[in-house]
């Protein structure tokens, strides 16, 4: 199924052990929308525990997953006796019946998972490898068996889901490439090639390449502030060519905008008649769910997941702080390596030599966010990030894996370097 023109279409049909740690202290618990909302959600959860957008109605998998991760992101434990209905809590109907299909299905049952501290498996589906299974030589997460060959969102939330996961994203430098190629002239990004943008988006996507090492004062990152800037209305909500502006849109430009570092409540996010928290609060209703739109009601129970993830301020995946992945861990003498709270296994082990600290070009560089270009006539390797290119042959190879100096590296970049005698670490931030 694709995103449709029409608004409920446009939400519902965007999709979405390691363990993870349920997210409980982060939450701005005492803001009283995201206590109303979270006091809704409850009269719609059903006896199996999963969640409806109708009392009466039976529950659904794909919306009990958004719930879950908004009340994760509330500070709520789902597996609490208060989420406890009939015996069944969330996870026991997501357990039980979440069905796969699209890659968005399984992205985010992947998110849902991880934002309750579960392992990514479900009725023996490891959804981790299933998602990088989808994955192409040129970076692409489709199924294109399934008609996804076009389908950017299947892209995008592979990526999220799978750093919800702390997995390391495979093809990191063609993952970025193949969705920067996917921006559109205004700056935006739309759910599949060669659709107009739209805010939901290009929020989304702004906060994949963050994850995949895009600076946030990057020319891409620049032109889609710019695009979601040009969508805002004089209350401070955001609309698109073909949808209003509606709660949906706001949350997910809002959590967009945490994720490049912008606050959605000051400087060019102040309009006339707000901004786009104050306009999303706005939305909220006396029985504590968040209308569509002013006036009009749609997908009550998924706008009010939505709307609780934005005011919370938890981007996509909520259990990652995003801040955190900007930092690299090495140790000397271990293939063993960190980049935020993602584990990954380095070809060679960093080492010192002549006094200096040698580790593998390419994952450095795509750490960095950088890319690599090999120049066969100088025998030199063009390293590059944003407007800053540096040349340097290669001083050492081993086993076919090309070293660089690391703190040469990283500082020609703007990262810092810091080196732990005692653990014998070295500790990037950027």
């Amino acid at each position: 199924m694709l995103k449709g023109k029409k608004g409920l279409a446009l939400i519902l049909l965007i999709p979405f052990l390691l363990f993870s740690v349920p997210l409980t202290s982060f939450a701005k618990e005492q803001d009283p929308a995201i206590a109303k909302a979270v006091s809704f959600l409850k009269t719609m959860q059903n006896n199996d525990g999963g969640f409806t957008d109708r009392q009466g109605i039976p529950s659904n998998d794909r919306l009990t997953h958004w719930v879950v991760m908004a009340l994760s992101a509330a500070g709520e434990d789902v597996n609490s006796s208060k989420w406890r209905k009939n015996g069944n809590t969330p996870m026991d109907y997501i357990l039980k019946n979440t069905q796969f299909d699209e890659t968005t299905h399984y992205a985010r049952a992947l998110m849902a998972l991880k934002a309750a501290g579960y392992k990514g498996t479900i009725n023996g589906v490891d959804l981790e490898e299933k998602i990088i299974s989808f994955q192409k030589a040129n970076g692409q997460f489709a199924q294109f068996d399934k008609g996804e060959q076009d389908l950017i969102n299947a892209h995008v939330w592979s990526i999220l889901a799978l750093t919800a996961a702390q997995r390391e994203i495979p093809r990191k430098d063609k993952a970025k490439e193949w969705l920067l190629a996917q921006q559109n002239i205004d700056g935006g990004f739309s759910w599949a090639v060669g659709g107009d943008s739209d805010p939901d988006s290009t929020a989304v996507a702004m906060t994949a390449l963050i994850i995949l090492g895009e600076k946030a004062d990057s020319p891409a990152i620049n032109r889609a502030i710019k695009y979601l800037n040009s969508r805002q209305e004089e209350h401070g909500g955001f609309s698109s060519p073909l949808e209003k502006d509606n709660a949906a849109s706001n949350a997910w430009a809002i959590q967009g905008l945490l994720a490049v570092g912008q606050d959605p409540q000051k400087g060019q996010w102040i309009e006339k008649g707000g901004n786009p928290v104050s306009y999303l609060k706005s939305l909220q209703n006396a029985q504590g769910y968040f209308e569509w739109t002013k006036g009009r009601e749609a997908s009550p129970t998924l706008m009010t997941a939505y709307a609780i993830m934005a005011l919370a301020e938890k981007p996509f995946p909520v259990n990652i702080d995003l801040q955190a992945l900007k930092k690299i861990v090495l140790t000397i003498d271990r293939q063993e390596a960190y980049v935020g709270n993602i584990k990954v296994t380095l070809a060679v082990a960093p080492k010192i030599v002549n006094g200096s600290t040698m580790v593998p070009l390419r994952f450095i560089g795509e750490a960095l966010g950088a890319n690599i270009q090999w120049i066969e006539k100088t025998g030199e390797v063009a390293i590059k990030q944003g407007n800053k290119t540096i040349n340097l042959v290669p001083p050492l190879i081993e086993n076919g894996t090309t070293l660089v100096p690391v703190r040469y590296i990283s500082e020609s970049f703007g990262a810092k370097v810091h080196w732990e005698p005692a653990s014998r670490q070295i500790e990037i931030t950027f």
